[in-house]
């Protein structure tokens, strides 16, 4: 759902990069619950089949959860990216 709200921002990342909120979901363990909600919130905008493009960047763009950093995690090590 994070590559998905990305994508639609036009930041096409790899299936095995991770950042912001995706760092706090590993296999294996629960969701914390703030977590669970805000990415239910995110869910729900990127689900629409007409998208309230307004909002979804001002979710995007607003959220350190989900915007995409100069630098994310690639197979384990640190990796620049053009942002």
């Amino acid at each position: 759902m994070v590559r998905d709200l990305a994508a639609l921002n036009k930041r096409e990342m790899l299936a095995w990069d991770s950042w912001g909120i995706m760092r706090e979901c590993r296999p294996g363990t629960p969701i914390p619950e703030a977590a669970a909600v805000r990415l239910d919130a995110a869910a729900a905008l990127t689900a629409s089949t007409e998208p309230d493009w307004k909002t979804l960047r001002e979710s995007y763009e607003g959220d350190d959860a989900f915007r995409v950093p100069s630098v994310v995690m690639s197979k384990g090590a640190p990796v620049a990216v053009d942002v």
